[in-house]
């Protein structure tokens, strides 16, 4: 009877609840943030990490009306074209792009969205998944860096022109300012060969 019932109600709840803790553990270990957006209502729900990926307190429980104020503006209008063709396709979509903190900092996130319609009401929900690209960005960047450095050195037959390239290859990949000094073998002094600045 009641018992019975209680057992199986209280058994129930306590799967639910370990599932829900595996799922947050392999978002948490992949580095994911969840979230759920209703475009036909404008209702929207973001798990804690969301807010934290866009500079804003975990403990806000609310996501901004218009989600596009957050994106960076050079790539506002690309990721409102994708969602919106996301949208009408009923599909799904991957995408990378940056979004700007309070602080005025800038961050890459990977973004991925899927739709589907909610029952006889064909509501249009999304729901998706982020997370920050960040230091993969840099990576990329970097393997470029050197490539192109490799590339463009390899040309140069001179030391003195070698070490103005690397000067100006370096602005601004990683510094605003370079200046490269090379000690002089005779007198032993350092020479300014290369200077270079954003």
């Amino acid at each position: 009877g009641c018992s019975v019932d209680i057992h199986d109600r209280r058994l129930a709840e306590q799967r639910l609840q370990d599932s829900d803790a595996r799922l947050r553990l392999a978002l948490q270990a992949g580095g994911l943030a969840i979230w759920h957006r209703n475009f036909s209502t404008g209702e929207g729900w973001w798990s804690p990490e969301v807010f934290t990926l866009h500079g804003l307190p975990a403990s806000q429980t609310q996501p901004p009306p218009q989600y596009l104020d957050l994106v960076f503006e050079a790539d506002r209008e690309r990721v409102r074209q994708r969602v919106e063709e996301t949208l009408d396709a009923l599909g799904e979509h991957t995408m990378e792009y940056r979004v700007c903190w309070p602080d005025g900092s800038v961050h890459w996130l990977e973004g991925s969205g899927s739709t589907r319609l909610l029952g006889a009401s064909q509501e249009r929900l999304m729901m998706g998944v982020c997370r920050n690209i960040d230091e993969r960005k840099r990576q990329e960047s970097d393997l470029r860096f050197m490539a192109t450095a490799s590339a463009e050195l390899a040309a140069v037959t001179d030391h003195r022109q070698t070490l103005a390239r690397i000067a100006s290859l370096a602005v601004p990949h990683f510094a605003d300012w370079c200046a490269i000094d090379m000690l002089q073998p005779h007198s032993g002094r350092l020479e300014r060969l290369a200077v270079a600045h954003v």
